[in-house]
């Protein structure tokens, strides 16, 4: 089944998901944690080229590895401090499939059935709302449509959001002191 949206309506279509999805995940993360969960595909085990194991959704938060999206909720909830704010400076989104499901069948619109790159960045305030260690950040998510959700009338997919966490990479931004790096070589590989 091809896609029948054109190029700029899936650049709108995906612009929106992203922005929406930015709003609601970092606002969970932030005020709602126990519904982390929600926000992530049904874990699934597939081969990959080389012909090994792989299992989505993959999720990697600043070199820490989770194998479900019930690990990383527990970290959120149990370690992660009190206190956490996003603030976004930028969202950028990419169609990465404009048919994400070829087989979905007709209750799945076109506009729906997308798979989306989303690229964050912003700064993330810890511990306290003022003074606290302020950070800041770079995120990368694929987005894939709850498929589930929009074919079937119930169930526990009907919880989940309609945006699902495919892959996920978090990443606290260094940042390098141009004058004090004046002279250095850079290492070019």
């Amino acid at each position: 089944m091809a896609s029948t949206l054109s190029d700029d309506e899936l650049v709108k279509v995906s612009s929106e998901a992203a922005l929406d999805f930015v709003k609601e995940y970092y606002t969970a993360l932030t005020e709602s944690r126990p519904t982390i969960e929600n926000y992530y595909c049904t874990p699934k085990e597939a081969k990959n080229a080389a012909g090994e194991s792989t299992t989505t959704p993959t999720i990697q938060w600043n070199g820490n590895v989770y194998a479900t999206a019930a690990d990383f909720k527990a970290v959120w909830t149990d370690h992660m401090p009190k206190y956490v704010n996003y603030d976004v400076h930028a969202v950028d989104a990419q169609v990465l499939n404009s048919v994400f499901d070829g087989d979905a069948g007709p209750k799945v619109k076109p506009s729906k059935n997308i798979s989306i790159l989303v690229l964050v960045n912003g700064h993330l305030r810890l511990e306290e709302r003022k003074t606290g260690p302020l950070k800041e950040f770079s995120e990368s998510f694929v987005l894939v449509p709850n498929i589930e959700k929009m074919t079937l009338e119930k169930g526990p997919c009907m919880e989940k959001k309609n945006w699902l966490i495919q892959a996920q990479n978090f990443r606290y931004v260094v940042l390098h002191d141009p004058i004090g790096m004046a002279g250095q070589e850079m290492a070019v590989d």
